[in-house]
């Protein structure tokens, strides 16, 4: 997938033209402001199509010879030119108000915590805050409660926003810290930095918190729901698996050889003598 950023200059990649081949992106609408009363973005996805009039008749069409570019009627051919026409993301910025809601009632955030000092008022989080405690590190993905891929989803620590323009999948391999396209946040290799309160906006309304600490020590119990520990088990089951067919094709190798084709020099000081 490409990711193009308005703010930046960027466009959309331009249409194709082979002959009679026209390639071009259709877009969809654009989301909703992922944040309110301060800036956000919102973005757009859009898929490859192409039109051509030697498409084959066997499939039904929407439009005349139009179809996705990885529709079954585009003839092999055909399709190794429009390979690269990637699907695209483009993304701009957005600043919408806010709507006013109701006061939060007692009882409604499921869990809390608050930080007061002597003779002040204690703090209390208008969201729902979620802890997590995670070993140094290890990584972690956070998910947005409720969210979907199609809606509009973004992250904040504490009260930095985690842009799309800096923090997207693919916008720079050697990030640690990023959001895919499915709106995941991923921390690789926790820090002790990364500590802090990750605030979930979905739809153009901060939902949740996660209040996230980093220990570096302690047990860590192994399970096979931590993908870590599935890819060092599977890493492990590997080596051992491939040890055991070079051992066992090394004495095939060898009674092969002694049986057939090499020859006995056990006998050779015998009839020398």
């Amino acid at each position: 997938m490409v990711a193009s950023f308005k703010d930046m200059g960027q466009e959309p990649l331009p249409d194709e033209y082979y002959g009679s081949l026209h390639v071009f992106t259709t877009f969809w609408e654009w989301t909703p402001c992922d944040r309110c009363g301060v800036r956000g973005e919102q973005w757009r996805f859009g898929l490859c199509y192409l039109q051509n009039p030697g498409l084959s008749p066997r499939y039904i069409k929407t439009l005349p010879d139009v179809v996705s570019c990885g529709s079954r009627a585009v003839p092999w051919k055909v399709y190794l030119k429009t390979k690269y026409h990637s699907p695209e993301l483009f993304i701009q910025s957005c600043l919408v108000a806010c709507k006013e809601t109701d006061k939060v009632g007692e009882g409604v955030l499921a869990v809390y915590s608050y930080v007061s000092k002597l003779g002040s008022r204690p703090w209390v989080p208008q969201v729902p805050i979620q802890h997590h405690q995670q070993r140094l590190g290890h990584g972690l993905i956070i998910s947005c409660p409720g969210a979907r891929p199609e809606h509009a989803v973004a992250w904040d620590k504490d009260s930095q926003p985690l842009y799309r323009a800096q923090y997207l999948k693919g916008v720079n391999r050697t990030m640690r810290v990023f959001i895919d396209h499915g709106n995941h946040l991923h921390i690789r290799f926790t820090q002790l930095s990364d500590r802090g309160i990750y605030y979930c906006w979905r739809q153009g309304l901060r939902i949740a918190g996660f209040r996230l600490g980093v220990t570096s020590r302690g047990r860590y119990p192994a399970s096979l729901s931590d993908p870590e520990t599935r890819t060092a088990v599977e890493l492990a089951l590997m080596g051992y698996l491939l040890l055991t067919v070079v051992f066992i094709t090394i004495h095939l190798c060898r009674c092969w050889c002694q049986s057939r084709y090499c020859p006995n020099f056990s006998a050779q000081p015998l009839l020398q003598m």
